[in-house]
């Protein structure tokens, strides 16, 4: 009896083919939204550096009685909303200061204040620093912190103690 060898051709099936395909759909799925994270994250980090910065600034002007071309030394102060920032003279945020130094936050990011407000509109979601000792005015330990959130629900927590060192923590907020 003599044994034939059995033909078999190369190639897949059409079978094996969907099956490989549909694999790689589902796992180019589960990476996809993982891509842009780290992007938000830098968004986020970059925001608290910039922040970090003009909180110190206004900190720093307060301390060395930089008057901003008045007479007196004064007070300075950063006032937040959702979308920005603005470091101000004085005690009491005026928006129509001609002196405010306002920045704008990058679409997509948003400031939630969580600061006293001693009374409304515009002595809330302010931190403010005495002259010469650069002490946080009206502190409270319970409303001193802001968190910033990106779309992808990226987080920072910045805190401010009353000699207003700042700190920074991810994700708990």
């Amino acid at each position: 009896m003599e044994i034939q060898p059995v033909h078999s051709e190369k190639g897949f099936s059409l079978i094996e083919i969907l099956l490989v395909i549909s694999l790689m759909v589902i796992i180019l799925s589960l990476a996809t939204p993982n891509l842009f994270n780290p992007l938000g994250k830098e968004k986020v980090s970059s925001l608290t550096n910039d922040l970090t910065a003009n909180i110190k600034d206004a900190q720093t002007k307060a301390m060395h009685s930089e008057t901003l071309g008045q007479g007196a030394t004064s007070e300075f102060g950063v006032h937040f909303t959702a979308n920005n920032y603005t470091i101000f003279r004085g005690t009491i945020f005026n928006p129509a200061d001609a002196d405010n130094f306002s920045v704008s936050v990058e679409s997509g990011l948003t400031i939630n204040p969580n600061l006293p407000c001693l009374s409304s509109p515009n002595d809330c979601n302010n931190i403010v620093f005495s002259k010469l000792t650069g002490e946080v005015q009206n502190y409270d330990q319970t409303k001193n912190s802001l968190c910033l959130v990106d779309t992808l629900n990226n987080r920072m927590l910045i805190t401010t103690n009353l000699l207003g060192v700042i700190n920074a923590q991810t994700g708990s907020c």
